[in-house]
């Protein structure tokens, strides 16, 4: 599924177009968040969402700029709370 389709479901009017998380907005592009790790279980911030999708958001190492290969569940990103933490310690 392409990134136009995405943002293209949640126009109003499209009859037919799959439900799309509440908290899934295309003004989300571009938020600061936290991505929570899928190994450890916490939160780590320094990210920013780069684009939506039916299930998630593409996202973006904001201290390289790197965007992660996969696109991350909803329910695994939230605003940050703070400061980004560092990866290396």
């Amino acid at each position: 599924m392409s990134i136009v389709d995405a943002v293209t479901a949640k126009q109003p009017g499209n009859v037919g177009a799959p439900p799309t998380s509440p908290s899934s907005d295309p003004s989300d592009v571009g938020m600061k968040v936290a991505v929570r790790n899928r190994y450890l279980g916490t939160w780590s911030a320094g990210f920013e969402v780069v684009a939506l999708h039916l299930d998630g958001y593409s996202i973006r190492r904001t201290s390289d700029g790197a965007v992660l290969p996969e696109v991350i569940p909803f329910s695994d990103v939230r605003e940050p709370w703070g400061p980004p933490t560092s990866e290396m310690g």
